[in-house]
């Protein structure tokens, strides 16, 4: 057995670093470089983790990237498999010039970012992560290391543009490696143990899946409208060289610099070789904000070498026309999400929307700003013509899963609207849509309520329709993870009704109550059994309980701001007694406010 620290040893007496150092690949600076690739190819990563630790493959690739110099100039002989935990290493680790050269050499098809930079496995930029992934990557410590992703893909393009159609490198793979890659595979692979990493290891990969095609950028705005701008401005400066210059034989990545990646003025270029086009797949967020620059960019964009792909589309402009200006010059296979719930829109506008939104085959999730009007839109001609055109247009949106409306009259009209869709819809949102007992009975009673994962119900007067309530409750309680039932009127007679079908609802993660007329003890019997029939619970949202108000009746007139009634000893002490519960230490709770929205993508995976 080889002793601790010693390279691996071949059948014909050569270390892995005496195979790269004999044509002068490697100096004597790298030998340990060299000996950490190899043993890193052969860790098997642990399978059962803590949240907070990390595997011992990414502890070996922290330490390999230190050397950030070292460790640049052997990536040509690097395994395929090790790059993906390198990139990773170096993202945490603030290696920019590593991670230029990683992505300038990248042997996969695709660089999923998000994917690779987290090490507990949350892949969502929504969910909940370990702590070290906490940090939003909106931080200003992450810029430059941005920059150097975006750009190392520019550099691996310019390549290609000026030197022609080029072969992939070789890792080791197949038969056109030479004598010394061959080696050296075989040094990492008797560093494996099982016979599922060597094959993995070995085997063959199509060219094409050795040349990157997909940049996966999704995510990395986490929200933030002023670092979507930044990053989609970077993408808009990019295209532009491209469109204007060839571009000078000498790159370099300095991240002091802000002149990175200099071209020279030479001849323009107009066609790109099909090796030279890689996709740039984003969130796009845009606001009032001049967006003049982005709309120019994105005229040529099929033509361009880095073409911008919306994943989803997001919009904070104040009239809907604006919104619409973007929305036409996106692709239309890509889009998966259209929000426009800060536009403002009308009956009117909606024959316009829905003829460019049908466009995108693939939408699965659309959200509608607020409606102006919530007005009997049946009784006039007009409107009625535009909400016919609105429910032919979405009965074409064939993967359609999640809708929210705001503002819209839907009093038993919700079939209509509803009924004719071509897929099953597992999250709906009618935030103060006016819903009657008919259109509540037809919920229960569709096909969606065995799919419906995410429920909004706020602002309805559900107390009303208890029954019609309590069997949509029942029909849903399968797969139901996230319902918001704010400010519908439910009294503490409603709640005592209502307990047992939501104790029916056991994958609920997520429950809205803020804004009712709730006391704290219909809340508390509710709660003292959640522990044990609600084991999914995580969040709650409550309302300032009525015995926690002075001269406000459960009976009388409901304030509309309850903070000007508070009795604050009594709401101490009934905070005080929630904290008492045991089911306490599981859930969080939210006074006087409505839980998280809550994203669709994420509850569905």
């Amino acid at each position: 057995m080889e002793g601790e620290g010693q390279s691996p040893v071949l059948a014909q007496g050569f270390t892995a670093y005496d195979i790269l150092s004999k044509n002068g690949y490697l100096t004597d600076d790298h030998v340990r470089k060299t000996d950490a690739v190899v043993a890193l190819s052969g860790i098997e990563k642990i399978s059962s983790l803590t949240p907070a630790m990390y595997s011992l493959t990414f502890l070996s690739a922290r330490q390999l990237v230190q050397d950030e110099e070292a460790t640049c100039k052997i990536l040509e002989f690097v395994p395929r498999i090790v790059y993906k935990i390198l990139f990773n290493a170096a993202f945490k680790e603030n290696k920019t010039n590593l991670l230029y050269e990683l992505v300038k050499t990248w042997p996969y098809s695709q660089l999923e970012f998000q994917k690779l930079i987290q090490t507990c496995g949350c892949y969502s930029w929504t969910s909940r992560k370990c702590p070290e992934c906490q940090q939003p990557l909106t931080h200003q410590s992450n810029k430059n290391k941005i920059e150097a992703i975006v750009l190392g893909v520019v550099s691996y393009l310019r390549k290609v543009i000026m030197d022609g159609s080029q072969q992939p490198l070789h890792r080791f793979w197949g038969e056109k490696a030479n004598s010394d890659q061959v080696e050296v595979k075989r040094a990492c692979m008797s560093s494996m143990g099982s016979i599922s990493e060597k094959a993995r290891f070995i085997r063959e990969e199509p060219a094409a899946n050795r040349r990157l095609q997909k940049l996966d950028m999704t995510g990395s705005s986490d929200g933030s409208l002023f670092w979507n701008q930044n990053l989609i401005k970077l993408w808009g400066r990019v295209v532009q060289q491209f469109r204007v210059y060839n571009f000078s034989q000498q790159e370099t990545w300095d991240p002091q610099s802000q002149a990175r990646e200099q071209v020279g003025e030479t001849s323009p270029v107009t066609t790109f070789p099909e090796e030279a086009r890689v996709d740039f797949l984003v969130d796009l967020e845009v606001s009032s904000t001049p967006e003049e620059f982005v709309k120019n960019t994105l005229q040529g964009n099929a033509n361009n070498p880095l073409r911008l792909l919306c994943r989803d589309f997001y919009s904070d402009y104040s009239f809907l026309n604006e919104s619409t200006e973007f929305l036409v010059l996106l692709d239309p296979l890509a889009l998966r999400r259209i929000d426009l719930s800060n536009d403002k829109i009308t009956m009117t506008d909606i024959r316009l929307l829905m003829s460019h939104i049908v466009t995108f085959q693939n939408l699965k999730s659309l959200k509608l700003s607020s409606f102006k009007e919530d007005e009997e839109w049946w009784k006039a001609p007009r409107l009625k013509d535009n909400f016919d055109f609105f429910v032919a247009m979405l009965n074409k949106l064939r993967h359609l899963g999640e809708i929210a409306l705001h503002g819209l009259c839907l009093s038993d009209h919700l079939e209509y609207l509803l009924g004719s869709l071509q897929c099953p819809l597992e999250s709906l949102r009618l935030l103060t849509c006016s819903l009657k007992e008919k259109d509540l009975s037809y919920l229960a009673r569709s096909s969606y309520s065995a799919h419906l994962v995410k429920l909004d119900l706020a602002e309805n007067n559900i107390a009303e329709h208890l029954d019609a309530f309590l069997e949509l409750l029942k029909s849903v309680s399968n797969s139901l993870m996230w319902l918001n039932v704010a400010m519908c009127g439910i009294k503490d007679t409603d709640f005592y009704e209502t307990m047992p079908y939501l104790y029916y609802c056991t994958r609920l993660s997520h429950l809205g109550l803020h804004g009712n007329p709730l006391s704290s003890t219909s809340t508390f019997i509710f709660l003292e059994e959640c522990q044990h029939k609600l084991p999914n619970l995580k969040v709650i949202s409550v309302p300032i309980f009525l015995d926690c108000c002075k001269n406000v009746s459960q009976h009388g007139p409901f304030p509309m701001v309850m903070l000007y009634h508070i009795d604050y000893m009594k709401c101490s002490s009934v905070v005080e007694k929630m904290k008492q519960l045991k089911v306490t230490k599981s859930i969080t709770y939210i006074f006087n406010r409505n839980i998280d929205a809550g994203d669709y993508f994420d509850l569905v995976g």
